[in-house]
């Protein structure tokens, strides 16, 4: 067997292991087990990583589904904790969504930049 078809079938496998995660994870989303479909998701993207391959853009749209059902409601809990001067939950809360649209590859929304902007700036003046 040649090098090249050996890289071939390595390809073939890797594409294969990702599909069947976005499956799993389609699967979670589609029972309302939002937070479950991340570990599917996040294998996903690594085989993708590992195989130097784009991923297929439901991955993207399974990812949106998820922040918006469990990682954006959070965002009211983080305006509340800052509105009562518990910006140290704030901070921990705000950097776990942070780290999740990082490794979902999506982008940082308005909404929590503003957000770490606001908390940044109280956090810098109790200081």
């Amino acid at each position: 067997m040649s090098l090249d078809t050996k890289i071939q079938e390595g390809f073939r496998e890797e594409e294969k292991l990702i599909q069947e995660e976005l499956n799993r994870a389609q699967e979670h989303v589609n029972a309302g087990m939002y937070s479950v479909a991340n570990a599917p998701l996040d294998i996903a993207g690594l085989h993708s990583k590992r195989a130097g391959m784009a991923l297929p853009e439901i991955y993207y749209k399974l990812r949106e589904t998820v922040y918006k059902m469990v990682e954006r409601p959070r965002l009211g809990i983080i305006k509340t904790q800052i509105e009562g001067g518990r910006y140290t939950a704030a901070e921990i809360a705000l950097s776990g969504i942070e780290t999740y649209l990082r490794r979902a590859y999506m982008k940082i929304p308005k909404e929590v930049t503003e957000l770490r902007a606001e908390l940044d700036k109280l956090v810098g003046e109790k200081g």
